[in-house]
């Protein structure tokens, strides 16, 4: 197993664990740290998480989603060169939330669960309207296993995501709220694209993890990392890999999520827009794997809201 963090330059020493679900016994064996190049942005590079406990800088490999492959062999941009992507992204990022025009489409989630490591399996695909429109988002769920149901998305047990639209790139890209760095080159979907890395604190987060069961539900905001990929063509976003930090003691371990975007056409015009996505949102006895695409995007006119969050009931 190879964990990557980021080390900040003034630490003192370097603390790792392991944790044992159920009592069992754990050994770990040849522990070496090793020192890797970093290219610090002018912008300030990306701190370590403060108080995750979820994998570092990873997404799991066992995803649907194209796997970015080795990009060309090039040298690193240089850190002016960096700048100059990061802040042209983050322009087309915000410019994108608000140009996005009001629109619908159909979000179809497969979901499955692992429950105490006794193996995944099905539990159902819900079938959404997405709302979009002055920037913010609204949910409604039309089916479950193809049969209509009026039953709230918030009411319903399991895993869900949201703020695929504006919220989490809006987020991403405000100014002074993320630090970036340039990670390496990779080859996605038949881009060639700059990956950094980046991180988000808690005092500049905005999103939220919510967690709910017989007894209730409890939310907090939680800080966030994870690498964006970017075509140094367009300079626009083309994934985000997203791992939350979730505090001590809060009931979710682990969510992590993979956000692919492309354009569609809304109204007889091609807009960048996400096309699909995975989430993992783990518990202490329960594992969620989501596969998320969304289609048939349609003009709309009427003015709907949310925001960005990560939830399992």
């Amino acid at each position: 197993t190879e964990i990557l963090v980021a080390v900040a330059k003034d630490a003192e020493s370097i603390r790792y664990g392991v944790t044992s679900e159920g009592g069992a016994r754990v050994q770990v064996r040849d522990v070496s740290l090793a020192t890797l190049p970093t290219n610090d942005l002018s912008l300030a590079a990306p701190e370590p998480p403060s108080t995750g406990r979820g994998s570092a800088l990873r997404v799991p490999a066992a995803i649907s989603l194209p796997e970015p492959t080795a990009g060309p062999d090039l040298p690193a941009p240089d850190l002016e060169q960096q700048g100059k992507v990061i802040n042209a992204a983050a322009r087309i990022a915000l410019r994108y939330v608000r140009n996005l025009p009001d629109f619908l489409c159909t979000e179809t989630i497969r979901r499955a669960e692992n429950t105490n490591n006794r193996g995944w399996r099905q539990k159902d695909v819900l079938s959404i309207r997405v709302g979009f429109a002055a920037g913010v988002e609204r949910y409604r769920l039309l089916a479950i296993d193809g049969k209509p149901s009026t039953t709230p998305l918030r009411m319903l047990p399991g895993a869900q995501v949201e703020g695929e639209f504006g919220s989490l790139m809006k987020q991403l890209f405000q100014p002074k709220a993320a630090s970036f760095a340039f990670d390496h080159w990779a080859t996605l979907r038949g881009h060639s694209v700059h990956v950094y890395r980046f991180n988000v604190p808690l005092e500049k987060s905005g999103f939220y993890l919510s967690f709910g069961n017989q007894r209730g539900t409890s939310d907090t905001l939680t800080a966030w990392h994870g690498f964006v990929f970017i075509d140094p063509e367009t300079n626009e976003v083309l994934r985000i890999e997203q791992v939350a930090d979730p505090p001590p003691h809060f009931p979710l371990l682990d969510s992590r999520s993979v956000l692919d975007y492309d354009h569609s056409s809304v109204g007889g015009q091609l807009y960048l827009l996400p096309v699909k996505a995975e989430s993992f949102i783990d518990s202490a006895t329960l594992g969620s794997h989501n596969i998320i695409e969304f289609r048939d995007y349609r003009s709309e006119e009427r003015h709907v809201g949310k925001e960005c969050r990560s939830r399992w009931s």
